[in-house]
């Protein structure tokens, strides 16, 4: 596995984080997909079923207001940056 590009996106992650806010939502509900498809390339068929039941490639929110989907959007990216930091972790050891 490539831990450096697991490190850039986790990277990418938390800065998409930080850069979001109330006028941001669109764009992070836009980056939310490739983001989850990088993330899934990275980490290869040994980790894509773990990945697929933990961050849904559609939104539950989906069809709700702007804020509902960049809440779960935040929410999820949260979670991404954590779970790529334990893989980070692992794959150190």
């Amino acid at each position: 596995m490539d831990v450096e590009r697991l490190m850039r996106l986790k990277g990418t992650v938390q800065a998409t984080q930080a850069e979001s806010g109330p006028a941001s939502g669109q764009g992070l509900i836009a980056a939310y997909p490739r983001i989850r498809e990088e993330v899934c390339e990275a980490v290869g068929a040994e980790l894509t079923d773990e990945l697929a039941r933990l961050f849904p490639a559609e939104l539950a929110t989906s069809g709700r207001p702007w804020k509902a989907q960049a809440e779960e959007v935040e929410t999820l990216l949260a979670q991404i940056a954590g779970w790529l930091g334990g893989i980070i972790e692992a794959e150190a050891d």
